[in-house]
């Protein structure tokens, strides 16, 4: 049920940001994209789960950044990577 407070939330600053002529700087980190539904962090793809989706997942999301189509995040670094480098990764 927060997921209902976020978003309005969110639309309500963008509306301002852009009624006063502010433009809003979202960045993400490499191969990130803005999205405003990011799953929760148990649902979001991860090097130790994208083989084994857990299901179901709770429902409601946030607005943020989140792993591009075809990459996975590395719970240690926090990186998106493609799933073929999950294993040896960040372990230099």
């Amino acid at each position: 049920m927060r997921f209902l407070l976020y978003v309005p939330a969110f639309l309500l600053v963008v509306i301002v940001a852009l009624a006063k002529g502010d433009q809003i700087d979202i960045r993400c980190g490499e191969k990130e994209v803005f999205t405003l539904c990011v799953p929760q962090p148990s649902c979001e793809l991860t090097c130790d789960n994208f083989v084994k989706q857990i299901l179901p997942c709770p429902e409601g999301c946030t607005p943020g950044c989140a792993c591009a189509q075809s990459y996975v995040r590395h719970v240690k670094t926090g990186h998106c990577i493609n799933p073929n480098d999950c294993y040896g990764y960040g372990e230099k």
